[in-house]
């Protein structure tokens, strides 16, 4: 299939979002997974409907580039290699979205070496060699990128979710921080780098960024489930119950939420709602746990 097509140009939208983030403007987001994947689906789903959006609006810009890029070249030639390059970058990253890595890998080193400002090729192309267990690889293409334009966020990111995947937490704190000392607008890094400093014990920090976060994007349930966790943990029960039961207004009927909330109002007295919405979710998964030890904690101290 001619990565040109209306079919094909959609694919590479997904394509950009399977290799890890969304090219916009010369930066990425990039979502750096929790160490304890404790995101349930429906926080993940809320996300990625937001996402989508995203995606297509990067594309578009991305595309709008390109056109300029080419329409603005001084000669014939240069508009050619141009065109070649991202035509072998667009196609690679359908291959990435069909999981054929290895298929990708010439295309994205081709895309690269024919113009290396294509830096939607350079992360597509570490993803592909991270998902064909070539991981070394992956790490210097991105300490390349670094070196090649230290004053890029899109390597830092890239390589903050290498440090991640690999259980560094400090390091990869150390380059998203590093990334926002370059653009201090990246959203998405702010929320990955504030969710980094409450993995690593730093809450006094994080809960301020998440805070500014929610208010600029009151949308954004992500960001709303991790403020209300993070207030459980700190038993700043009254405060998390608030957003608890927003997240739950918007998300019914899902354990992994109401028993949080029922932890809440425990903690706060309201013994008896606290037992009602433990009853509810055992009529959703009438062997869940946490809602039985729940019950337990209630009848042996209520």
């Amino acid at each position: 299939m001619m990565a040109g097509t209306p079919r094909a140009w959609s694919r590479v939208v997904v394509g950009i979002a399977v290799c890890g983030g969304v090219l916009v403007g010369g930066t990425t987001w990039s979502a750096v997974p929790s160490p304890t994947n404790a995101v349930s689906e429906a926080a993940s789903t809320a996300r990625v409907t937001s996402a989508d959006a995203r995606f297509a609006m990067a594309m578009t810009n991305l595309l709008a580039s390109s056109a300029a890029t080419v329409t603005n070249s001084v000669g014939e030639q240069d508009v050619t290699e141009t065109s070649r390059a991202k035509k072998q970058m667009y196609e690679g990253m359908i291959n990435i979205q069909d999981k054929e890595y290895e298929k990708a890998v010439p295309k994205l080193e081709f895309a690269i070496k024919e113009d290396p400002t294509l830096l939607g090729a350079w992360e597509a192309l570490g993803w592909a060699y991270w998902n064909l267990g070539r991981k070394d690889e992956a790490q210097r293409l991105w300490e390349r990128l670094q070196r090649l334009d230290p004053r890029e966020s899109l390597a830092f990111n890239l390589l903050a979710q290498l440090a991640n995947e690999r259980g560094d937490l400090e390091k990869a704190g150390a380059l998203l921080k590093a990334s926002l000392d370059l653009n201090p607008d990246q959203y998405e890094v702010r929320y990955s780098y504030a969710q980094n400093l409450l993995w690593r014990g730093h809450s006094d920090q994080a809960m301020p960024m998440l805070r500014q976060l929610l208010v600029e994007d009151p949308e954004r349930m992500d960001v709303r489930i991790e403020l209300a966790r993070a207030l459980t943990e700190l038993m700043e029960y009254e405060g998390a119950l608030d957003y608890w039961t927003k997240v739950n207004d918007a998300i019914p009927d899902n354990p992994d939420y109401l028993i949080p909330e029922a932890q809440c109002l425990l903690g706060i007295g309201e013994i008896r709602q606290a037992e009602t919405t433990a009853v509810h979710v055992l009529d959703l998964a009438p062997e869940n746990l946490k809602a039985l030890n729940l019950l337990a904690d209630i009848a042996e101290n209520g």
